[in-house]
């Protein structure tokens, strides 16, 4: 799983094994045994956790299962009570490399098509594994937009974002927090876990990797 996330950046997939507690005894963008034998590991843990806690379509699937292990039960604990309460959902975003990032970052600037993120490569908690987004669906429509015009459907959709986050603050779990609380620039489909860092820490514990959780 890991390799066919990341697979365009093996030197980031070794930062983000050890930063979560799998060591492929150096990160030097090389794939070979300890890497093979860390990505097992990781996979190992991912699987357990899934055993336990229960699967979810292929989607969610893939982006789950390349979140932090810890952050992986946040996410299926989530995931499982918005299912289980009748929404329509699935995890849309998961850990992106910085390459990814910058790729989004691009969109609606230097590349065509909207915007979708202020933030650049390491400026979100997408890029250390911590955070990942929803999409609802309301009356057949992904977020609700039917059409630019259908502001009722619109308006509908973000309340269910806010319904969303009432059933998963129920939950309890320890650090969450969503980014539709945002002051500044709030992001309802957003979820990720506090550990306590800023971004610039995040940015430096990566390159060197060491743990954060």
């Amino acid at each position: 799983m890991g390799a066919t996330l990341f697979k365009s950046d093996i030197l980031f997939l070794q930062r983000f094994l050890t930063c979560g507690g799998f060591d492929p005894k150096g990160m030097d963008g090389t794939w070979g045994p300890h890497t093979q034998r860390a990505v097992e590991k990781f996979e190992a843990a991912s699987a357990a956790l899934r055993a336990s806690l229960g699967s979810f379509d292929d989607r969610s699937e893939q982006h789950i299962l390349g979140l932090h292990v810890p952050v992986q039960r946040a996410a299926r604990r989530s995931l499982r009570a918005l299912l289980d309460a009748g929404f329509s959902v699935k995890i849309l975003s998961g850990t992106r490399t910085y390459a990814e990032q910058n790729e989004l970052y691009a969109l609606g600037r230097t590349k065509p098509g909207s915007i979708v993120t202020k933030a650049r490569g390491g400026a979100s908690n997408h890029n250390f594994g911590l955070a990942w987004d929803i999409g609802l669906w309301v009356a057949g429509y992904y977020d609700g937009k039917k059409k630019p015009a259908d502001r009722a459907l619109e308006r509908r959709a973000a309340a269910r974002y806010v319904e969303a986050s009432q059933v998963v603050g129920g939950l309890g779990i320890a650090r969450l927090e969503w980014g539709g609380s945002w002051t500044r620039f709030s992001d309802p489909p957003h979820y990720q876990i506090d550990v306590g860092l800023t971004l610039l820490e995040l940015r430096q514990h990566l390159k060197s990797g060491t743990r954060y959780l």
